[in-house]
């Protein structure tokens, strides 16, 4: 089953698979499905969850600084973001690319699974 990032988000989703299944899937709050997650198992037929490539924006800093003024822009821009060890990538957008060009920031514009770990606020958030 193939689902944008967005999708896998969701608390309750129902889609077609690939093979024409029609599935329902509620998650707990807070959570979301990963690429190669098995939602199902039917003898040797397995549902299982595949990212969708999606039109991304992939920032790789090179220093301390970069990452830090990178993740700055990003929660400045409530952006959803995944990281890996070496980059962050988000949904494209086209005030996100103007922001990081304004802050200094280098990164690409391709097409790709958003995946990586989510980070998510904690204990609530407000601008107060």
């Amino acid at each position: 089953m193939i689902l944008t990032a967005d999708e896998r988000a969701r608390g309750h989703l129902k889609v077609r698979s690939e093979g024409g299944r029609e599935v329902r899937i509620s998650l707990d709050r807070g959570s979301e499905l990963d690429d190669g997650d098995v939602l199902a198992m039917e003898g040797n037929v397995a549902v299982v969850v595949q990212a969708r490539e999606e039109d991304i924006l992939v920032v790789a800093p090179q220093t301390a600084k970069d990452w830090g003024t990178a993740a700055f822009v990003m929660g400045n821009l409530h952006r959803p973001v995944r990281f890996s060890d070496d980059a962050m990538r988000t949904p494209y957008e086209h005030s996100t690319g103007l922001a990081l060009d304004e802050a200094g920031i280098a990164y690409t514009r391709t097409t790709a699974p958003l995946v990586g770990r989510r980070i998510r606020a904690v204990g609530g958030h407000s601008h107060d």
